[in-house]
């Protein structure tokens, strides 16, 4: 396995975002009388979404403007983050060590991909250029889309020689689909030993829980 190229997720990957997210999500829920979400059930209900997925979950809960809704839940995560967030263990250290292009590709909105790169130091390690959004193709993940896009933007790289970093199904899904290796990482605090084994499930060729495993691959 020859890896030209390292992609990794963004939330619950490389930034200890998934609790902050779903939280937001919860609460905003709760008080809308939907006491079912709970931030437990979110983590499993909304874990690797697109903004979009939210949306349409929003519809389909026939919440009153749903638009406003979502850029609520947007809106205090946001605000939640600027006190609370922290990149997850090792990511820094690990992002330094690689000497490899390296590039993030989200399902998150470019806007909050980018503040959260920023409010924990890791945006100095990824360009305007290397960090990829699901605003840019036409299928979120488990779409292989936004990974077969950054490969490409990244020089052309080939599937084969791709290692995708991922802590969600549908990640693991999007990144077996576009032929790349893939490892299920599950070192974020969200996850358990219910959620490793789906990621084992959905296809991860292995599942780390420190980031600084990845370097074995290279």
């Amino acid at each position: 396995m020859e890896i030209k190229l390292i992609i990794f997720d963004c939330d619950g990957t490389l930034i200890d975002s998934e609790y902050i997210n779903n939280k937001a999500t919860s609460d905003v829920l709760i008080e809308l009388g939907h006491k079912e979400f709970t931030i437990d059930y979110c983590i499993r209900f909304f874990a690797g979404c697109s903004m979009h997925d939210v949306l349409d979950t929003l519809k389909k809960l026939r919440i009153p403007n749903p638009e406003i809704t979502l850029d609520a839940m947007q809106t205090r995560a946001i605000a939640m983050a600027k006190n609370n967030l922290a990149p997850i263990s090792n990511a820094i250290e690990t992002v330094k060590r690689i000497t490899l292009p390296k590039a993030v590709a989200s399902n998150g909105e470019r806007k909050m991909v980018i503040t959260s790169l920023s409010i924990t130091g890791l945006s100095k390690y990824f360009d305007n250029n290397s960090i990829f959004t699901c605003e840019l193709v036409k299928k979120a993940k488990p779409a292989p889309d936004i990974y077969l896009y950054a490969a490409e933007k990244m020089g052309g790289i080939e599937p084969k020689h791709c290692l995708v970093i991922e802590d969600s199904v549908r990640g693991i899904i999007a990144g077996k689909a576009a032929g790349m290796n893939v490892l299920g990482f599950t070192g974020g605090n969200h996850h358990n030993d219910e959620s490793k084994q789906a990621l084992k499930d959905a296809g991860a060729m292995q599942i780390i829980e420190n980031l600084a495993e990845i370097l074995h691959y290279l």
